[in-house]
């Protein structure tokens, strides 16, 4: 794969989760210290990201830098709904997570 096709398909990555997660480019620009106008860029495919930007673009929205870089279309459904189900559960109280882990539990002793 040429670099130009693999810039291509990396901006379209930033542009889908930045997208998904309601965020401008001037407000991915400022979370993650990175001038809008080369993310704009970096959306088009006319550059190609270090892996310093790649972290930075990936803390900015929330998400594992491996979700940038997949390019085949190949991370796993698994790995993304047990990443939401983590995202989500630290945003509850240790009660509400002690109880989620409660409820887990049971779960699995009924399956097995």
């Amino acid at each position: 794969m040429d670099r130009v096709t693999l810039s291509r398909l990396i901006g379209a990555n930033i542009r889908k989760y930045r997208i998904q997660r309601d965020v401008s480019q001037e407000h991915l620009a400022l979370e993650s210290g990175i001038h809008p106008a080369y993310i704009s860029k970096l959306e088009r495919g006319e550059k190609c990201p270090t892996i310093d930007t790649l972290y930075r673009l990936a803390k900015a929205l929330g998400i594992p830098v491996y979700k940038l870089i997949d390019i085949d279309g190949e991370v796993d459904n698994i790995s993304d709904t047990a990443y939401k189900i983590q995202k989500s559960l630290s945003d509850l109280n240790t009660d509400q997570q002690n109880r989620v882990a409660d409820l887990i539990d049971e779960i699995v002793a009924l399956i097995k």
